[in-house]
């Protein structure tokens, strides 16, 4: 045999059964939506990571992590797959990303209690408001993450920003809006909290992507086939939209 074909064999399953796919996941709902209470995860990332595992003959397995640390375990091969990810030239060293994106636009506005007064028709409008809540390592787009006028306020959740919100603690936040529609609606807060009219919602790709360590690199063109069979045929879109509805 070949060394890649050992290596093939390697990552095939064994006595009928399935490879090992194990995903790395975090806190980004309605992305990854951590299971509570043993709970299975749930989300757009892990349905399709699920049914990427079935159709590759592999059984998913999650191991939720920080983001930093989901990043750590693609780099040294510790997790096969990691979803929700931006393209850059750094990660490209060790994430072999799948040639469709899965998402291409994730829309952000600033959220705010709708008796408040607030209202952000221009990105302007944001001066009159401080400090601007912001969720603790996050980046949003960089008109606003350049800008010196905005005062900010860095909140350690999600879930944080939106009770300031709500209580009073903030006037105003920036928030990507599929998280924090699952927030409003999930904490019952979809009529108290409302969006800004200005959205920035320009051309944004997200993929999933496999470690150029993992064990299963050497399916690399395997992978991308099957996902761009499940990009072509709508499972990928129905899935994003099933979720965005059920948040709205």
């Amino acid at each position: 045999f070949t060394l890649v074909a050992c290596l093939s064999l390697a990552t095939l399953p064994v006595d009928g059964q399935a490879a090992i796919l194990k995903a790395a996941i975090f806190d980004a709902p309605p992305f990854i939506i951590l299971g509570k209470d043993r709970a299975e995860p749930s989300g757009i990332d892990i349905d399709l990571i699920r049914e990427l595992a079935r159709r590759m003959n592999c059984r998913p397995v999650f191991q939720e992590a920080t983001w930093v640390r989901c990043l750590a375990l693609m780099k040294s091969g510790g997790a096969d797959v990691l979803s929700s990810v931006y393209r850059n030239a750094e990660r490209e060293a060790f994430l072999h990303y799948l040639d469709i994106p899965y998402l291409t636009q994730l829309p952000i506005a600033f959220f705010f209690r709708a008796d408040n007064g607030v209202r952000i028709r221009r990105y302007e409008d944001i001066y009159r408001w401080s400090p601007v809540g912001v969720l603790q390592g996050a980046s949003y787009f960089t008109a606003f993450d350049n800008d010196d006028k905005v005062v900010r306020e860095t909140v350690g959740s999600q879930e944080q920003i939106t009770r300031m919100l709500v209580s009073g603690r903030l006037a105003l936040a920036a928030c990507y809006v599929d998280t924090q529609n699952y927030y409003n609606k999930t904490l019952g807060f979809s009529g108290i909290l409302r969006q800004s009219e200005f959205i920035w919602n320009a051309r944004a790709e997200v993929f999933i992507t496999l470690s150029r360590k993992s064990a299963l690199f050497s399916r690399q063109a395997e992978f991308d086939r099957v996902w761009a069979g499940m990009v072509k045929e709508g499972f990928v879109q129905a899935t994003v939209d099933r979720y965005r509805a059920l948040y709205r």
